[in-house]
């Protein structure tokens, strides 16, 4: 039986989610940026399990998958998915073959970003869509941090000036934001109910301003 969500704690993303349902893990925002902001032909590089290419091939788009992860990949593919392996380093298509690339929580994994970009740029016609954990906030000195930094296969720690600075090494236009406010997920756990709907009203108002965002979402594109 694959689980919904994905227990807590140091994990290990080579194996974590082979026993977790690749549709439960599908952010829908971040599915629905690529909606709106990808061209006709997409791959979904680090797709893992498959689960963004699956919802994306129901909507009609032409999606093609690649990962790392030979098991990932087997999941992907029992979806339906068009799932291939690759080694990480040489993106097996041709120059321009699609108009967007996107990868979601993948870049921090990877050893050697600019090498990967460089690949990126040659095969994506259009603009390149990226997600990665945020580290620009510290919560120092508390003992504190994201769950998503326990992921012990992290290679790349990112603030929204180094993955501004890195993607503007090979895309003349780019666009980093702060999303996902992890002021009122906190909030919410702590707040008795009757709080913490006085807190919702105030912050649906724009009263209060989220201080801390949990992830970092880019777009680089080849033309403004």
């Amino acid at each position: 039986t694959l689980a919904s969500a994905m227990p807590e704690g140091p994990r290990d993303t080579t194996e974590w989610y082979t026993g977790v349902d690749p549709l439960a893990i599908v952010d829908e925002n971040l599915l629905a940026y690529v909606r709106e902001h990808a061209g006709s032909s997409i791959l979904d590089l680090g797709c893992g399990t498959g689960g963004y290419s699956k919802r994306l091939q129901d909507d009609g788009c032409s999606v093609q998958a690649l990962d790392v992860n030979e098991e990932y990949v087997k999941i992907a593919q029992s979806l339906g998915v068009a799932a291939t392996h690759f080694d990480g380093q040489k993106i097996p298509l041709p120059d321009n073959a699609v108009e967007t690339t996107f990868l979601f929580e993948v870049l921090e994994h990877v050893p050697e970003p600019g090498k990967l970009l460089s690949e990126i740029r040659r095969v994506t016609a259009k603009n390149v869509i990226i997600s990665v954990p945020n580290c620009t906030f510290s919560f120092d000195p508390a003992p504190v941090t994201f769950s998503h930094n326990l992921e012990l296969d992290h290679k790349n720690f990112f603030t929204k000036p180094s993955l501004r600075q890195l993607l503007s090494e090979y895309f003349p236009f780019v666009h980093v934001a702060q999303i996902e406010p992890w002021d009122r997920s906190i909030v919410a756990k702590l707040l008795p109910r009757t709080l913490f709907y006085a807190y919702r009203l105030v912050d649906n108002l724009r009263l209060i301003k989220p201080r801390v965002y949990f992830r970092l979402l880019a777009e680089a594109r080849l033309e403004d």
